[in-house]
């Protein structure tokens, strides 16, 4: 299963969002333009359904509906205004899901997050079936029933659980060494056991959730790829220690057996490069990966999407989604204009997302001369030029 296509309305600094999404995505931009509040949206799907979360939950670790809503946006029209995302989810070539999500403060004196409207759909070729569709007038005569989703409960998602479980799947997280580190600390802070903290912890948390053998598989696995860019290494083994709060502990071959060192001893490349290569090593679902090119070894990053592409697709037909500043991952002549996401921020301080194929100067080329980093990236590195092309294309 894949997401085949977001739509987003009020979200962070985007007004509006329409994108068809491929199999391979990845997204662009300047700085501080917004390419992390829209990944942001992918994982709020994912944080509705894990155990503990939910609407509430999703929405408070996000600072709540003012962090959410436009933040040029008055308090009086916040009052007002409804967030909504919506996903089409591609099962097959002739199947799919939709799922319509929009959410709302529930009065100027209650500012408590309620649903506005649910609504999940699936199509079988070509037949559309209405599996959900709120408020219901169970809903209108209990308000409280609104501050939940259906999709985060068990006891009313059952006709469209392979969704919930999509969902579920969305891994990935900022990979840069604060948010490693963080993800470290806080395996023992504030969110309680493993399986209750939201994506934005994964990389302990992934693996605290495991079952002891598959982890202990995985890691051997994770042990024997990550040998290959550094041969001293003998072992990496899941040892928590809640006195040092760490988790994980490595052994290379020159070290007396005693010796060990945990993550917290670890170079940010070391630890970046085991968070890569344990986030795609995992099978199916949804991959986001935001700018893992900072302290990666030039090696490494020649061959890093492929490598995580074939990985995805070779484990269960995954979907995966990068952002990214980096030149050199978007070198590939192979990458086309449809799998280009371009964001930019206009003189307001709101942010558009356009594919590169609905922009004939760049699609015109990529098509017949040049690789998508010839084509784009100038335009990234020129804020106003790129602002004026897209002005002209929304």
């Amino acid at each position: 299963m894949r997401i085949s296509h977001l739509s987003l309305y009020n979200w962070k600094n985007f007004d509006s969002v329409d994108l068809s999404l491929q199999d391979r995505v990845f997204v662009v931009g300047p700085n501080a333009c917004g390419k992390s509040n829209l990944f942001d949206a992918v994982r709020f799907l994912h944080d509705l359904v894990v155990p503990g979360g939910g609407l509430l939950p999703a929405l408070f670790i996000r600072g709540g509906m003012a962090h959410i809503l436009p933040f040029n946006m008055s308090p009086e029209k916040m009052q007002k205004a409804s967030v909504r995302i919506t996903v089409k989810v591609k099962e097959s070539a002739n199947t799919y899901w939709e799922y319509d999500l929009a959410f709302r403060i529930k009065s100027p004196t209650e500012h408590i997050p309620v649903v506005a409207s649910e609504v999940v759909r699936y199509t079988n070729d070509g037949v559309t079936e209405v599996l959900l569709e709120r408020p219901t007038d169970e809903d209108k005569n209990d308000l409280v029933r609104l501050t939940q989703t259906a999709m985060e409960q068990s006891s009313c998602n059952s006709k469209f659980r392979p969704l919930s479980a999509f969902f579920y799947s969305i891994r990935g997280s900022r990979m840069s060494i604060a948010g490693v580190y963080e993800s470290i600390q806080q395996t023992f802070e504030n969110f309680g056991s493993a399986e209750h903290r939201p994506i934005g912890i994964d990389l302990i948390a992934s693996m605290a959730i495991l079952p002891p053998e598959e982890r202990k598989h995985r890691l051997a696995r994770l042990t024997e790829t990550m040998q290959r860019l550094i041969p001293d290494l003998e072992c990496i083994e899941w040892h928590p220690s809640v006195g040092r709060r760490t988790c994980l502990r490595l052994r290379q071959r020159k070290w007396p057996e005693s010796k060990f060192a945990d993550e917290t001893k670890l170079s940010d490349g070391t630890l970046r490069l085991m968070a890569f290569f344990w986030y795609v090593s995992q099978k199916g679902g949804l991959l986001l990966l935001e700018e893992p090119e900072i302290s990666m070894p030039q090696a490494v990053l020649t061959v890093m999407v492929p490598y995580a592409y074939e990985a995805q697709q070779h484990e269960g037909g995954g979907q995966l989604l990068i952002s990214t500043h980096s030149p050199v991952l978007l070198q590939d002549y192979g990458i086309a204009a449809e799998e280009v996401i371009i964001v930019n921020p206009d003189e307001n301080g709101n942010s558009h997302a356009t594919l590169a194929a609905d922009i004939p100067e760049i699609a015109d080329v990529m098509q017949v001369s040049m690789s998508a980093s010839e084509a784009i990236f100038p335009l990234i590195d020129n804020p106003a030029s790129a602002i004026d092309l897209l002005r002209t294309r929304l």
